[in-house]
């Protein structure tokens, strides 16, 4: 009877886990409405390099295809929104090539994230989204150990910065508690998405100016760590490693 009431509770637990998933989850929907990604438009500007530039194909580099690549600008130039949708676009299917890795590629351009140079290295797509998932989900506590710290403010924020958009929140949760020392690392961080669209020049904006304009960016940030956060906590219960 004991193990039948142990084995109802944890059935119980999972249902609760996924039922809390099922309904708070971030949707995309109203994401990929704004946000059009299709590997099939980049497969079509892969085609387009190799006809202007035929040696390109001799290059094993998937950074060489990047170059002179208007869908991977197009992609990088939509912000933090693509996020979410790069991450769908690269699980979908279980083929994982140069379109995808490109992708990744894009994601780490607009996370400003370097994680081939972290202890979360990638070499293709598929490990990619391994990687971007356990580095979304180290980020909480690698900034608090970097707060905690016996170091000077520009070591604090040099390591912040290396952690790249995913610590954006909670830069922001300690500079509007009075932790104006963090401003530098929140500059560096969001200095893409400080540019005007109009003049292309540098806004300069404050810490609270940027989070009024950028509240959706902001919110999709969130929902990454969440839904990794989650995920995390899923695979604990089926012992996924």
């Amino acid at each position: 009877m004991r193990k039948i009431g142990l084995l109802s509770a944890v059935l119980g637990l999972l249902m609760g886990i996924f039922t809390f998933l099922i309904f708070n989850q971030p949707s995309t929907a109203s994401i990929s409405s704004k946000v059009y990604i299709n590997l099939d438009e980049m497969n079509k500007e892969i085609s387009r390099l190799l006809q202007e530039d035929p040696e390109l194909g001799l290059s094993s580099n998937p950074y060489s295809y990047i170059k002179n690549n208007k869908e991977y600008a197009r992609i990088v130039q939509l912000g933090y929104s693509a996020l979410p949708i790069i991450e769908e676009r690269i699980t979908e299917g279980n083929k994982f090539g140069l379109d995808k890795y490109i992708l990744a590629i894009a994601a780490e351009e607009i996370a400003k994230v370097n994680l081939k140079k972290g202890e979360y290295r990638w070499s293709d797509a598929e490990e990619f989204v391994r990687s971007w998932k356990l580095h979304l989900q180290s980020v909480p506590g690698k900034v608090q150990q970097i707060l905690n710290a016996n170091e000077s403010s520009e070591w604090k924020n040099n390591k912040l910065v290396e952690l790249g958009a995913p610590a954006i929140p909670y830069i922001l949760e300690v500079i509007d508690s009075g932790g104006n020392e963090l401003v530098p690392a929140l500059q560096k961080v969001t200095l893409s998405s400080q540019n005007d669209s109009r003049t292309g020049q540098s806004m300069n904006l404050t810490a609270e100016q940027w989070k009024d304009l950028h509240k959706e960016d902001n919110q999709i940030i969130k929902s990454l760590i969440k839904k990794a956060a989650d995920e995390k906590e899923i695979n604990k219960y089926f012992r996924i490693k």
